[in-house]
């Protein structure tokens, strides 16, 4: 009889385990019963809302964040006509993001994707002259971004995101030349205004070599071992001299400059 009782214990404990597992399953990653019924649910929002526009639903991820289901839709050969479709657990349509595809903004997203993936190899490669913890990386600024910014510190961009093109592939040194921002932080146990110059040259002629260019660099360095040995500065490419004194000079005004407005 106790042998039978812990059998029947046993046996409920793992229905618990198997109920259990199933659950936080569903709890991040969905079931695929309710993925179908908002595919459906998403293919009848698609076509009655965007019709013959060519949109098909590439596949429907659920969120464990939000608890909803995203119907992805796109069209094939566009990198830039995708929006998703956004459905609760009950299956009701919650909102849609159509909108980025006209105001842009999947464009602007998509070539300032492409410009980290182009310059990120320069960059590393630039990196490994100084420590591990260091690191390099870009960013596009348009004109809507340099607007909200501090026009002390960056340079003026010319080109906004509501004059960029659908699917348009764009050169990306022009891009980098027009509205690059590097952001560069060096972890060194010579946090000195004059080593700030070195590495800020440095970077400015090695990139100079593979003809690309940008428009300003925000630069932090930090002492790891004295973490108040700290300097913060963003300097703008024509400020960046060759005379190392006369360099180590504009830094200091620069760092200067950011502190008043930090």
């Amino acid at each position: 009889m106790k042998r039978k009782s812990k059998i029947i214990i046993a046996i409920l404990i793992l229905i618990s385990f198997v109920l259990a597992f199933m659950l936080i399953r569903n709890e991040m990653y969905g079931n695929n019963r309710t993925k179908n019924k908002n595919l459906s649910i998403a293919n009848n929002y698609l076509e009655k809302h965007y019709p013959n526009e060519g949109f098909e639903i590439s596949e429907v991820k659920y969120s464990s964040k939000s608890g909803n289901y995203e119907a992805i839709c796109k069209i094939k050969g566009s990198k830039d006509r995708h929006f998703d479709i956004v459905v609760n657990k009950k299956g009701k349509i919650l909102c849609d993001n159509y909108e980025n595809i006209n105001n842009l903004n999947n464009t602007s997203n998509r070539i300032s994707r492409e410009h980290k993936s182009f310059i990120k190899p320069y960059l590393d490669e630039i990196s490994k002259n100084y420590s591990e913890k260091s690191g390099m990386s870009s960013r596009l600024i348009f004109y809507e971004d340099y607007i909200e910014s501090f026009p002390e510190l960056y340079n003026e961009r010319k080109i906004k995101i509501s004059s960029l093109e659908i699917d348009k592939e764009y050169d990306e040194k022009e891009l980098s030349a027009k509205l690059g921002s590097l952001v560069v932080y060096i972890e060194t146990e010579d946090s000195s205004i004059k080593n700030a110059s070195d590495i800020i040259l440095n970077i400015k002629n090695e990139l100079d070599k593979e003809e690309i260019s940008f428009q300003e660099i925000d630069f932090t360095m930090v002492d790891p071992l004295i973490n108040s040995n700290k300097i913060e500065f963003t300097i703008t490419k024509e400020l960046i001299c060759d005379d190392k004194e006369k360099l180590a000079n504009i830094i200091e005004k620069r760092i200067e400059l950011y502190e008043s407005l930090f």
